[in-house]
């Protein structure tokens, strides 16, 4: 990560100016007030991707000077600062930032990165004033190099991006539907196999019965090698009006008491591993099940020998693509010896 980090900071500087998602900095903000601005004036900014405080870095020259020790902030002093002026902030939602160190020419350089998340705008409800400088309880942006004035506005073009991003409105179907998934208590009932959003109707999901034998390793220990009673394995398929979008397996067990969505797998070792990738639809309709249920049931599954339990973990792309590129044995078929190895490899995924 750190690595990555040194990397962007040097692309940054390579074009000679800063940019939509980057701003540099001499020196750590010495006014709160102006810090709240810049770090609302990111978060808002229409740009898929984070957003970047970069300090050290000479404006103008594009300098690397480096930070002083006496100025520096570190995360917990950014934590503290934004939870005691959360009350401030519209639904107490403070955009999610996190300071970390490079060392680039062999100087400290202090990057604070801002998470793009879909809550934008983020705003105060009431004006914060700091030495002699006040942030408004007005919407800021910034627009490729520029931040909105601290005493002005966003246009109202600017506010239609936030919200359409905020409600997902500026999404094709699929990615949409995973942004519509986390409003699990939205989705209601049609007829007895399907539901809609009841926002958005156009967006369903039915259950279809598969039928299929139920026999993975993650689940051998719920249900054994076949569907007992109460007990069963369906398809769950998403559309945008009449079309197909997606669909995922669904699995039902413990009599019907217990349901979870079947998670992705790779290979390890001649045998097995489950997870769930981030930013799939699996994921998002597991999540989706357990809020609805209460309960997540991908959590605390018994494991094959029947003598403890595991969670289903969920692991980056880089992750995974690192699982299907390891050198594998030949494919195991025992059994017995499958377990063996699904829960070695289990264990070391949640151990990594």
């Amino acid at each position: 990560m750190t690595e990555q980090l040194r990397n962007l900071v040097v692309e940054f500087m390579s074009r000679f100016r800063e940019g939509v998602n980057w701003d540099f900095k001499r020196t750590h903000h010495e006014n709160n007030a102006l810090l709240i601005h810049d770090i609302l004036c990111l978060a808002n900014a229409e740009f898929d991707g984070d957003r970047y405080l970069i300090y050290g870095i000479q404006d103008g020259s594009f300098e690397v000077v480096g930070v002083q020790e006496q100025s520096r902030r570190t995360q917990a002093d950014l934590v503290s600062f934004l939870r005691d002026i959360a009350g401030k902030f519209e639904a107490h939602r403070t955009p999610d930032v996190k300071i970390q160190s490079i060392d680039l020419n062999g100087k400290d350089i202090d990057i604070l990165t801002i998470a793009d998340l879909p809550h934008k705008p983020y705003r105060l409800l009431e004006k914060y004033q700091h030495k002699g400088k006040t942030v408004y309880p007005s919407i800021y942006t910034r627009r490729e190099d520029v931040n909105t004035p601290i005493d002005r506005s966003a246009t109202s073009d600017e506010l239609e991006v936030m919200f359409q991003e905020r409600f997902g409105l500026n999404l094709p179907p699929h990615k949409r539907l995973a942004f519509l998934l986390a409003e699990a208590e939205r989705w209601q009932t049609q007829e007895a196999n399907t539901l809609f959003h009841e926002q958005f109707p156009e967006f369903t999901y039915e259950f279809k019965d598969k039928s299929d034998r139920l026999d993975e390793e993650w689940l051998r220990g719920e249900v054994g090698h076949y569907l007992p009673d109460g007990s069963w394995f369906c398809e769950i398929t998403f559309h945008y009006y009449s079309t197909k979008i997606g669909s995922v397996d669904f699995a039902s067990f413990d009599n019907g008491k217990k349901h979870a969505i079947r998670p992705d797998w790779a290979p390890y070792k001649g045998g097995r591993v489950y997870f769930y990738e981030e930013d799939t639809l699996r994921l998002a309709m597991q999540k989706h099940l357990a809020t609805r249920d209460g309960t997540d049931y991908s959590k605390h599954i018994m494991s094959p020998n029947r003598r403890g339990y595991f969670d289903l973990p969920i692991l980056s792309s880089t992750t995974v693509r690192t699982l299907w590129n390891v050198e594998q044995l030949d494919v195991e078929t025992d059994k017995e010896a499958q377990n063996r190895i699904f829960e070695t490899g289990m264990h070391a995924l949640l151990i990594s």
